[in-house]
């Protein structure tokens, strides 16, 4: 797929390193790059977004994991640090499951 410019690939060094893709493109490939890390289509994919965010890429990123099979779902949360809480980590794990 042409993503119409280059793309880069940043790990970030963790006790579980894990890669940020930044390009032009990147969010319309990432169900076929979730494909390619051997995690199967039909596999529950939860996406965790504040409206902000999720207005302006939500589609995109949910349209991809659609066209790689992915059981998908979207959860929106109030962006800032002070609403890290045990009643959001409920509401994800209430929407996980």
């Amino acid at each position: 797929m042409d993503s119409g410019g280059a793309m880069t690939t940043v790990t970030v060094e963790l006790t579980r390193p894990y890669d940020v893709v930044i390009g032009q493109g990147s969010l319309q490939q990432l169900g076929e790059r979730l494909k390619e890390q051997a995690i199967r289509a039909g596999t529950k994919i939860l996406v965790v977004s504040n409206p902000v965010v999720a207005e302006h890429y939500g589609a995109t990123v949910m349209g991809s994991l659609s066209a790689a099979g992915f059981d998908h779902q979207q959860v929106g949360l109030v962006a800032g640090e002070e609403q890290k809480t045990p009643a959001t980590v409920a509401q994800i794990h209430d929407k996980a499951y």
